[in-house]
């Protein structure tokens, strides 16, 4: 073979030729891509950085933030917890006052009812003492008996002093005729008259006219009216304080 260098240059010159081509036609624009796409390259891995960063930084952000909202969150239980204890304690404490009241008010009922006991059987007793005095006195009402109290009433008469006397005499100073009425359980023998007579002007400073008139109703015993004075010594008169004890009672 016969190496011919006209075809050698020839072929030498295309390939010059064929380099220009393709480094003006296509390896320019070829890097001028692969430039173009390092830039973006480039400029998205950067815009990635500052988005991760960005995202970092709102990580933190709200690692901060969720960490405030639970040490607030942990704040607000413990208030709300103290809250409940306080609550708890207080509903307990009224629980326990209201269980003392009415502890307090079932006693006082307690001793309301045992005192109305108490006095309901008090009262019964004091009305069955009552009821056997009356019973014995009606039973002890005879002429005797009159005359023994109208010995008494003669004393009293005697010793009468102070306030009693001086309403006395006030009464026997305004009567009209200087009359008097004594009533009697039983009649009176004249003895008995003649001392109720004396002992009431000598208790009056008055001589006094004294009437006198049986009434069985007074029992045993006598009255004497001076005036507006009721001068009373009778079985009557003290059974009636029998039943003013018993409508007391």
């Amino acid at each position: 073979m016969q190496f011919d260098w006209t075809t050698f240059a020839l072929e030498l010159v295309n390939f010059f030729v064929l380099l220009w081509v393709l480094k003006r036609l296509f390896y320019r624009p070829v890097m001028a891509a692969l430039d173009a796409r390092q830039q973006r390259l480039h400029a998205e891995s950067a815009h990635a950085g500052e988005s991760l960063r960005s995202a970092e930084s709102l990580k933190q952000l709200y690692e901060a933030r969720l960490g405030e909202w639970n040490r607030e969150r942990e704040g607000r239980l413990r208030v709300l917890d103290e809250e409940i204890v306080r609550e708890r304690q207080r509903r307990l404490e009224a629980v326990q006052a209201a269980l003392a009241a009415e502890e307090e008010r079932a006693r006082a009922r307690a001793g309301l009812a045992a005192s109305s006991q108490q006095a309901a059987l008090t009262r019964k007793a004091t009305q069955q003492a009552y009821a056997a005095a009356a019973a014995m006195l009606r039973r002890l009402a005879c002429p005797a008996l009159t005359a023994r109290i109208a010995t008494v009433f003669v004393e009293d008469l005697a010793a009468l002093a102070g306030a009693e006397l001086a309403a006395l005499r006030n009464a026997a100073a305004r009567l009209d005729g200087d009359a008097v009425e004594v009533t009697s359980a039983h009649e009176l023998d004249a003895a008995t008259r003649e001392a109720i007579a004396t002992a009431l002007s000598r208790a009056t400073g008055v001589t006094l006219v004294v009437s006198y008139k049986t009434h069985p109703e007074l029992l045993a015993g006598l009255r004497a009216v001076v005036g507006e004075c009721l001068l009373q010594a009778s079985l009557d008169d003290e059974l009636a304080l029998f039943r003013e004890h018993d409508a007391r009672a």
